[in-house]
């Protein structure tokens, strides 16, 4: 069975014999930063953060470690409406429109890129679903991603990157023994080490993978595959644009079941990042028929 769903591989034989106090892992979590920042031109300045969870966790993560409310735009969306309740569920929701904001980069139930106020003073970001394909704005103090969308590395490691100017609104490291206080991952990483102990074999192939990654390679398959698909999916049934295919249609049940097909509120969704080229020119029939 293909899988064209969200995660990009799902399989890994490599092994590590080193712990994660040891300076082999430092090593790693060094070269993990820096490459992540080479290729995606993080500041220097700027914190890289990795979790050993999901993009929901880092999301989480950012929630319990504010200390000022922020307001939540496009609410009206799946995932939008998830980051609104992170941020009510730690008490940082702001229900004014002020000038500190929140919202999902992209929006994969409505196929969907989002933008938040260009004046916002304090911005947060979901890019989860988004990145590589969309970048995040150098302005934003804090954005989060993944390791197993687009980046195509195994699931599933939590990305945080946090501006420099943005730690004077999160909790410092003493303020919360806690593990989704970003600033205990902070420290710790400045040591070469993690707070607690991490997926080492995940962290090894998202470096492996981010070394041979080319976001130029990525985006063209992408929009290749999109413009396949929409050669026979109308106009009326294709919703949305960017890096997931949301088909608001009948798709007959071996087709979803033989392709993988993520089920959406009254649709099917292909993530045009999954899966080989082969496979589209295969469901592409499919749907033909």
């Amino acid at each position: 069975m293909t899988n064209l769903g969200p995660n990009a591989r799902s399989h890994s034989g490599s092994a590590q014999s080193f712990h994660h106090r040891s300076p082999e892992y430092a090593g790693l979590l060094y070269s993990l930063e820096e490459t992540f920042r080479e290729k995606f031109n993080v500041r220097p300045s700027s914190s890289v953060l990795f979790l050993t969870g999901s993009g929901s966790l880092a999301n989480e993560a950012v929630a319990a470690s504010l200390t000022v409310p922020l307001y939540v735009s496009g609410v009206q969306y799946e995932f939008g409406s998830r980051l609104q309740r992170y941020l009510r569920a730690h008490d940082n929701l702001d229900d004014r429109v002020a000038g500190r904001h929140a919202w999902v980069g992209y929006e994969t139930s409505a196929s969907l890129k989002m933008s938040g106020p260009p004046s916002a003073q304090f911005t947060f970001v979901d890019m989860v679903s988004a990145f590589p394909y969309y970048l995040p704005d150098p302005s934003w103090d804090i954005w989060t991603t993944v390791s197993s969308k687009q980046l195509g590395a195994l699931p599933v490691i939590g990305i945080v990157v946090v501006a420099e100017r943005a730690w004077q609104h999160l909790l410092k490291e003493s303020e919360a023994y806690s593990y989704l206080n970003l600033a205990r991952y902070r420290a710790y990483q400045a040591l070469g080490q993690p707070p607690h102990t991490p997926a080492i074999p995940l962290l090894y192939d998202l470096l492996t993978t981010l070394s041979e990654f080319d976001r130029d390679v990525l985006v063209a398959q992408i929009d290749r595959r999109r413009s396949l698909l929409a050669e026979v999916v109308p106009p009326e049934h294709n919703i949305g644009k960017g890096p997931v295919f949301t088909i608001a249609d009948v798709v007959r049940a071996e087709v979803v079941q033989r392709f993988g097909l993520y089920p959406g509120k009254n649709c099917w969704q292909v993530f045009l990042w999954s899966g080989e080229d082969d496979d589209y020119d295969e469901l592409r029939r499919e749907l033909q028929r």
